[in-house]
């Protein structure tokens, strides 16, 4: 039973320090601080971090005709 123990914390590793780091951020700076500490692992803010720190990237979504404004064309809106 101890081995067993043992290969789940190394299996399940980087979801328990996930959900520990929320519980401790959450004792601290309760809501907010939840918040805040699912951005690190939130793809889509990891995504928009990207093209905000590469300006070449981001001149060319903001272009007419661009990556951007195709994407919102094809999904319907206007």
């Amino acid at each position: 039973m101890t081995v067993n123990k043992a290969n789940d914390l190394l299996r399940f590793k980087p979801e328990i320090k996930e959900l520990l780091e929320e519980e401790i951020v959450s004792r601290y700076y309760y809501e907010k601080g939840r918040t805040e500490a699912g951005f690190d692992e939130d793809p889509n803010i990891q995504a928009a971090v990207a093209v905000l720190n590469d300006p070449n990237r981001y001149a060319a979504l903001l272009k007419p005709g661009g990556r951007a404004a195709s994407a919102t064309k094809s999904a319907g809106t206007k």
